[in-house]
């Protein structure tokens, strides 16, 4: 039985999280103004592949890690380089005079939150779906409810500390925010509670052992990310230079998004005790096309702003969701469903932050145009969802699942 100190330590850091995560975004008038950093759009998109990169190979090697060293490692060394990546954001406003020693500081921020993210993301999701094994879905999506939390207030308060010249205030604070978790994450056992029986299996090992149903939730994962990220990391830049929005009405929208995440993940841990978790997860998909398509189409204030809200309902529980039923479906291999789940979202958070920037040139796009065409994405995601709900409904649904560890 987990203690509440565990359970802080890890609920705690799906909160410092998510307002690391979307530090950088929540900062993109900032980067991108001529009298802040003044990044091009191209260089504000490619401050995102050092993060791409790093999560990536972090999530796929945080399982093999975890197997040698434990899971408590890869936590403690997630909210090491989560606590160094926002010291060096925060330190490089006093660089933002001098654009290349500003845009490598930041590289390397990226770089190291990447690798954070990996990491801490594949221990919490882990150690949630193993705190409360009878109910991995709902544990996971309070967690990330509360990873939710912290991608919603980053916006608003970097938009209230940039009036004064302190929006580097937040960085700093979730670096100290990720010492203290550390220092008390040491103090505690932190055990995996379920054994899983497969800490002498390589990886290769490991991928030949999962059932192929696995690999269709690393389809949709890596899907999805690729849609969460057009809105997560491209919304403030659309609204205000292709719609002409205010910053502080782009940044609102950005905000907006995130609480809809958090609102809608919540709302779906509260009906996930009423009703099948799998019924909500095959809606989300549709809903993600509409809201591409509305916010293609947003060209006011008001309307920008409610797109973004019907985005992160639609957005809210799709992740967590994947992440809880594929551990569920997967009990010997718990710590590697997690690491490359995430490691999919990432490829996909990659896709989505990277890619857009030279498609834009190259095609000559406008963003209002990469929304609307990734509505087609949100359909394979339709489709996807609807194959893996009726595989669980013909057997392999995550209760079964979860009866034959007992």
């Amino acid at each position: 039985m987990a203690r509440g100190a565990e359970i802080a330590v890890v609920y705690g850091g799906g909160l410092a999280q998510g307002l690391a995560l979307v530090s950088f975004p929540a900062a993109a008038t900032i980067l991108t103004a001529a009298d802040g950093y003044g990044f091009s759009s191209n260089q504000y998109g490619s401050i995102f592949l050092p993060l791409f990169i790093g999560s990536v190979l972090a999530s796929l090697l945080a399982p093999t890690l975890a197997r040698w060293k434990g899971l408590k490692a890869v936590l403690l060394a997630g909210f090491g380089c989560n606590a160094v990546s926002m010291g060096t954001f925060a330190l490089s406003s006093t660089l933002a005079g001098s654009p290349l020693v500003a845009f490598a500081m930041i590289l390397v921020a990226t770089g190291l939150l990447g690798i954070g993210f990996g990491s801490t993301l594949t221990a919490i999701n882990a150690y949630a779906a193993s705190f409360f094994p009878n109910r991995s879905e709902t544990a996971i999506t309070a967690l990330h409810t509360l990873l939710g939390t912290g991608t919603a207030l980053a916006p608003l308060i970097v938009s209230l500390l940039s009036d004064g010249g302190g929006w580097w205030l937040l960085p700093l604070a979730i670096a100290i925010a990720a010492v203290i978790l550390a220092l008390v994450a040491l103090t505690q056992p932190l055990i995996l509670a379920t054994a899983t029986g497969a800490a002498s299996l390589g990886a290769f090992e490991v991928a030949r052992a999962l059932p192929r149903r696995f690999w269709i939730w690393i389809a949709f994962a890596l899907l999805y990310g690729i849609c969460e990220t057009l809105f997560g990391n491209w919304g403030t830049v659309y609204l205000h230079q292709q719609r002409a929005l205010l910053d502080a009405t782009a940044n609102l929208a950005l905000a907006v998004f995130w609480a809809a995440v958090t609102i809608g993940r919540l709302l779906v841990a509260l009906l996930s005790t009423r009703i099948s978790p799998l019924l909500i997860f095959r809606a989300l998909p549709v809903l993600i096309t509409a809201a591409l398509v509305c916010v293609a189409w947003s060209s006011s204030a008001v309307f920008g702003v409610a797109a973004f809200a019907l985005a992160g309902l639609a957005c809210s529980a799709c992740l967590p969701l994947s992440i809880g039923t594929a551990s569920s479906e997967t009990p010997r291999f718990v710590e590697t469903a997690s690491g490359w789940m995430v490691a999919a979202y990432m490829i996909g958070y990659g896709i989505g932050a990277f890619a857009v920037g030279p498609l834009r040139q190259l095609a000559d796009l406008q963003l209002s145009e990469v929304y609307f065409g990734a509505a087609a994405i949100a359909v394979l995601l339709i489709v996807l969802a609807n194959v893996l709900v009726a595989g669980s409904r013909a057997g392999t649904a995550p209760n079964s699942a979860a009866s034959t560890r007992h």
